[in-house]
Order: structure tokens, then sequence, then C-alpha cells
């Protein structure tokens, strides 16, 4: 079971089965088929694997081929079984026929998964059979390689780079190490792990060498994790089920008592909010019962597909799925219907709007888009080389584009074709982009070990910098003219102050339950925020005055706004999608309402108050196509990709845009033509009009300091 399909709270813990639940994501490597490796532990998982008790990762995957069973087991150890061993040539269906399993030869399976990719199986072992490959339809694919005993010892890539993993003599991976196929020698160690006697997992040491550290009792439970920064999380098992959990200072401390009898757990938070959860037979919650008893329903069809929501204040949002599971409608709480199909591939073909509008999307024979209709008009249409590489797009409103990729699959090139206009990327080992160029100048990036980007240095020699802490969290800024910014961070991440260049600081201050509750400015005026059971702001004080209260409805929508004195300053209401329709606000004794229409996709169509009318009219993909204020338009138009080209106001003003947004022409309402141009940071370098050419000059500071004509 995936952790999507779980309803986790605290930091996190299965409300249903009980177990703490880590999961976490050492490394990430790009290429054609991402590589993330991810370890995941269960309180629930006792057996001793390659990560050690408890612990599993992403890539731990099995086929089992036995005594006329087989079935697919996945990282989690959820099972996917088929009814039957396909024989050499043939395949079956598995769960609901979103599983494809076929036969290559004896020993040797591939398995089509719902998200596309290809597993390969083969080379049994203990009736076994091990995950030899993930590829996709392009023929691209990481591979592994494992040692006589089962034990996985190399992965390669689909960006050719290759990971070496080293065990330790009971065949726990204890790191691994990242080289480029063409220099084997050369490696980068991107994690490793030790682990105690007893076979735990006890720290993880990351590429910058900071570690995250874990605790476990007799029975492999995880009892305390502490991250790299040092703050620890606690928990406290009843028998198999953890029943609490708290961080250092009482952070996020909970209590959870379950009632398997009646399929219900009740959560008791730090501020002694209560949660009630109830689930069924399959271990999936149907109903949250918040503090002030206000219920939210979810409801699954035999397969487990969630098929409606009905929320706090009555509305219903539906779902309905094919027989391969995929979602073919949806209908909001207005009765908003988007409807999708799909072809024998189960690949997106069709997605019709509310409004009517259509999209219709036509594939090549390895799953890739090769044209993209919509019912405006508007067409794109990509081609792709042999490996399933973007090489030339183009559309009904859009200059072509040509992109070139290195034997690596890394994009190093973006050429407008009739522009003439070339991006240029250059890449280190890990995939980071270390250079860019714009057309005019190299920019260069420097990365830390984590792939953090620390670094920009500029063609004038100038340079940001970014620094963090063990975490990853920003800790400091500097700009090209060398201020800096600091940033101060407490328990789990939490910024708690932000120092400027001239030494003055904001301040921020937390509740138990990770809300912001203070903001002291640099001038040490204070700000406090109040909050409800459910964490929705309800008050603000000043300097320990109250300043405005709130008031919200069941689902925690702002009603009404109260100063300090209790007067009303605004009310709002809603309609059933949760689009707010009337706000009045009261002013100096005087009341202004303001009416808002939508139409039937959500897009406010009009704002009406006695001072103003607004109107708008979008186009198909929802931008904003004609906007009137008052009977004076303006209009939009936009390429296919939502980019804006033109905008066009009622006195001849026009403003015609490049690919970036950055306007390049300009026709004032006299009629005269002004062309702009731009550096690769969208600075304005020059500018010609009425047979004028004016150049700028900027300090690092982004200040004209010269202006030519």
């Amino acid at each position: 079971m995936s952790n999507v399909t779980r309803k986790m709270i605290l930091d996190p813990i299965d409300v249903v089965t009980g177990e703490c639940y880590v999961e976490r994501t050492d490394f990430s490597l790009p290429g054609p088929i991402k590589l993330d490796w991810r370890t995941y532990y269960t309180s629930l998982l006792k057996t001793d694997g390659a990560m050690g008790c408890g612990w599993t990762y992403n890539y731990n995957r099995f086929l089992v081929v036995e005594n006329g069973f087989c079935a697919y087991i996945d990282e989690n150890a959820s099972t996917v079984p088929f009814p039957a061993i396909p024989e050499k040539g043939e395949s079956v269906e598995g769960q609901d026929n979103r599983y494809i399993l076929f036969k290559e030869d004896e020993g040797k399976f591939r398995l089509h998964l719902p998200d596309k990719l290809i597993l390969s199986f083969g080379n049994s072992v203990r009736g076994l059979l091990r995950l030899e490959k993930i590829s996709n339809r392009n023929g691209n694919s990481i591979t592994f390689l494992y040692s006589g005993d089962f034990n996985l010892i190399r992965i390669v890539d689909s960006a050719k780079r290759i990971l070496n993993l080293e065990l330790d003599n009971s065949g726990h991976i204890v790191s691994i190490t990242c080289s480029q196929e063409n220099n084997p020698a050369v490696g980068i160690r991107l994690v490793s792990y030790t682990y105690n006697k007893n076979g735990d997992l006890i720290a993880v040491n990351d590429a910058n060498n900071q570690t995250s550290r874990y605790e476990y009792d007799d029975n492999h439970r995880l009892t305390k994790r502490t991250d790299r920064n040092g703050y620890s999380f606690n928990y406290e098992y009843l028998g198999e089920k953890c029943v609490r959990s708290w961080g250092d200072d009482g952070l996020f401390r909970g209590d959870m008592i379950y009632s398997p009898e009646k399929r219900r757990t009740i959560y008791k938070g730090c501020d002694d909010r209560i949660i009630d959860y109830r689930y069924n037979e399959n271990n999936l919650v149907v109903e949250e019962i918040d503090p002030y008893d206000r219920v939210t329903q979810n409801a699954y069809d035999d397969k487990g597909n969630l098929v409606s929501v009905l929320d706090r204040c009555g509305r219903r949002v539906v779902f309905g799925y094919d027989d391969h599971g995929n979602k073919v409608e949806e209908v909001d709480a207005e009765g908003r219907r988007t409807t999708y199909a799909y072809d024998d591939k189960d690949q997106l073909i069709e997605k019709t709007e509310p409004s009517g509008e259509k999209t219709i999307y036509n594939y090549d024979d390895r799953g890739n888009i090769i044209k993209e209709e919509k019912s405006n008009g508007d067409i794109t249409i990509n081609e792709y080389d042999a490996e399933g590489h973007k090489i030339l797009s183009q559309s009904s409103n859009q200059m072509p584009k040509k992109y070139v990729y290195d034997q690596y699959h890394q994009l190093i090139g973006i050429q407008f074709l009739f522009g003439g206009d070339i991006n240029r990327y250059r890449y280190d080992m890990l995939g980071n982009v270390i250079s860019v160029w714009d057309g005019k100048s190299w920019v260069n990036h420097k990365y830390d070990n984590m792939s953090r980007l620390i670094e920009i240095e500029y063609p004038d020699g100038t340079i940001k910098k970014n620094a963090y802490d063990p975490e990853g969290n920003p800790i400091s800024y500097t700009d090209r003219l060398g201020r800096t910014w600091k940033y101060r961070y407490k328990a789990r991440d939490q910024l708690i102050e932000i120092v400027a260049p001239d030494g003055s600081s904001l301040k921020f201050d937390y509740t138990k339950a990770d809300e912001l509750s203070e903001v002291i400015d640099p001038n040490g005026n204070r700000t406090e925020y109040l909050y409800d059971m459910c964490d929705y702001i309800i008050g603000i004080k000043r300097n320990g005055n109250l300043y405005e209260s709130y008031e919200r409805d069941g689902e925690g929508r702002l009603i009404c706004k109260r100063d300090s004195q209790g007067k009303i300053l605004m009310t709002l209401a809603f309609d059933v999608a949760n689009q707010p329709i009337q706000r009045i606000i009261e002013r100096d004794g005087k009341k202004i309402e303001q009416t808002y229409t939508y139409d039937d996709k959500g897009n406010p169509i009009t704002a009406i108050n006695e001072y103003a009318n607004v109107e708008r009219v979008y186009d198909p993909s929802g931008k904003i196509a004609l906007e009137k204020i008052n009977d004076k338009g303006i209009i939009n138009e936009y390429d296919d990709t939502g980019c804006i080209l033109r905008t066009i106001f009622d006195d001849g003003t026009e403003f015609r845009y490049k690919d970036n947004g950055d306007f390049i022409v300009v026709r004032d309402p006299s009629g005269y033509w002004h062309t702009f141009y731009y550096d690769g940071e969208k600075i304005l370098q020059k500018r010609f009009a009425n047979g004028f050419d004016e150049a700028y000059d900027y300090d690092l500071d982004m200040k004209i300091i010269s202006h030519k004509i």
C-alpha cells in the first residue's frame, strides 16, 4: 500500500493500522526515466532486508511464479495476484485489468504497469523472480544487476550513469556511489547507511556528509528519529500500534485510541482537539468528524476507487471510472461535468470540459503525444527521435522549436527555427544545468553535493550565492551587489527570523500544531494570530490588543470580519461550489455591496458594485480574452500554449509580446510603434521609437546609470 492511499496523521501514523510509516528520498537523478532512490520504514514490517529490519527501497520488487501461483509484489509488500501463469508468448491481466503480465520465455516475464512503465523479471531465486529492468516504450531503461545471493549491487540508469552499491556481510546496503559510463573510475558518493548489531538502520549519511539518525526498541519498532538539523520525533507503542507521537518541545504531540472492532480511531492533538476517524472493511477512511462534530464522508466502489466526497457543508463531488480504473468523469458540487476518454492502451485521447470544449490527443506507437487539437482550432504537432526525445514542436500560434540532446539524453539546445534564437545548456554528472547560453553569453551555475544551487556567475563576474542548512532550508542569500539576507529556523524547518543586509529582522513564532502564531516586524510591532480547533484563523491581535476577529462557516470559509469593537467590517456569501458571490463592505456607516458571477468553468465573469462593472470573457483554455471595465475594453490574444501574444486597448494602444512574456512592440494611441530589446535577464537594453534609438545601462542593483539617444 502506498502512502497515497493511506490516511496519515502526525509524523506520520496510519490512522487505521496504527503503524509508524517513514518515507524518504535519498537522491534523485534526471533522465528519460527519472531515478528516485526512495526508502521506506513501517513498524509492521519485521523482516531484515537490504535496508535493515522494517525498511525497504522502491526498487525492491519481485514476481512470484510457483506451484501455479503468480503475483507481483511491490516495494511495500502489496500483492497483485494474477489468475494464472501465462504461457510463453501470451499474457494475463490482474487487478482490474490495470496490470498486464507477458511471458517472454521460461523464467522471463514482462509486467506492464498502469503508469505505462514496463518491468522485466528473471533469474528466479528461492521462488522469486528479480526485477532486472524498468523500461518505457521508447526503449529507455534502468537496469539492475545482482550478486549470486539475490543482493542488488549495481544500477545503470536511463542517462547511462552507473550506481554501485556496497554491501556489508549481512547483505545490507552501506553506500551508493555514482559514476559516468565513460569515466567509471571517478565516482560521487550519493548516500551511505549504518546499522546496529540487531540489523536496524540507525544512520543515513547524505552526499553532504549530514546525518539522520534512528532509534528502535527490542522489537525493531522505531522509537525516535532525528533529522539532519538535530530535531527529533518520538514514538510510543501499545502492542503493534503507535499510540503516541511527539516532537521536541511537545510539537505535534498526539495520542491515538484505536477501536478496530468498531473500525474507528480517535486522535487527540496537543491542543486537546479531537478528530474521529471511521473506516470500512477495506481499511479506507469513510468518515472524518472534526472537533465541531462536522462530518466529511468518502465513498468508494468495490475496487477501492474514491467515487464521492461529501464535505462538512453538504457539497458533493463525484468521480467515475472505467473497468481499468481510469477516471472517466468528475462532477463538482455545482453539477459541472468533466469527462475523459481513453484508447485500448489506457492513453487519454479526449477531455471534455464542462463548457463543452474538447481536447483530442493523438499518439505514436510508443505513447508519445504527436498531435494535440482543441475545439477552438488550436493544433500542436510534435516530432520525436528514435529514443523518444521531442525534437520539434510547432503549433498554430507559436514559432516552431527544435530541440537537441546529447548522448546522455540531456537537452543541450533549443532553437527557434524562424527567429534564429538559440539556448544552450551544459550539465554535470548528476544532471544539473551548470551553464546556460542565452544567445549572447554564458551564465554558470554551481551546486553542492545534494544538487542544491549555491552559486550563479554572470558574464560581468558578479555572483549570486545561496547557502543551506543540513535539511536543505536556505539560510542565506547574497545578491550581485554582495548584500546578504540570512534566515534562521527551529524545529521542523520552521522559519523564525529573516535578517536583512542592514541588520533589521523579521521574526516568527508558531503554535504546537505548527501554525504561524506571531510576527514581530523590525520596529518591534507584534502581530498575533488566533486559531480555532480546526486551525482556521479567527482573530488577529496587534501589540496585545484585538485588531480583527473572523467568523467562519462549517467549511472554514470567512463569512464575517469585525473590528476590535465587534463592528462588522465585511460579510461574504458563497455558492455551493465554494465561490464567493457577494461581498458587503461597511465603511464610514455606508454599505458597499459587490456581487460576482461565474461561468460553468468557475471563472469569474462579472464583478459589480456601485462604482464599477467588470465583465470578462474567456477563451477555451481559461485565459481572459476580453475584459470590460465600465464599457472600456481590453482584448488579449494567446498562443495554444497559453503564452500571451497581443493586448489591445480601446484607445488604440497595442502590446505585442515575445514567448517569455516581455512585450517587444508597442503601438501608442497616436499610432507610433515602439520596439524593445531585452537581454537574457529580461532587462531592457534598447528601445527604438519614432526614428530614435535609445540604449540603457544599469548598475548591479538594476538602476539605470546611463540613457543614450
